[in-house]
């Protein structure tokens, strides 16, 4: 499982979370604006995947999709049902895969 710090860059600030790519591929979790997500995992151009489905929120589910690499930090745009919105994240250290 790789793990990453996250940050949403929204219009009401940065908003910190994880990101967990699951082992086998397929599935995210992502931790954030006080919720749980599970995203959906797909290949991309170049190595990267796809991540798509519902954020959880305190306001509601919010439409997300975005593409990120398969390993180290990332800088990209998510695409929200809020608009779009810079999504930047580091792999942590030590947490290698299981």
């Amino acid at each position: 499982m790789r793990i990453y710090q996250i940050v949403l860059h929204s219009p009401m600030g940065p908003r910190r979370g994880t990101l967990r790519l699951l082992p086998g591929g397929g599935q995210a979790l992502m931790d954030l604006l006080g919720c749980r997500s599970r995203l959906t995992v797909e290949p991309a151009e170049g190595g990267r995947c796809r991540l798509t489905g519902r954020l959880e929120s305190a306001m509601g589910p919010i439409a997300f999709a975005a593409e990120v690499p398969p390993e180290g930090a990332f800088d990209c745009v998510a695409h929200t049902g809020k608009g779009d919105m810079r999504l930047t994240g580091e792999e942590m250290e030590g947490d290698g895969h299981l």
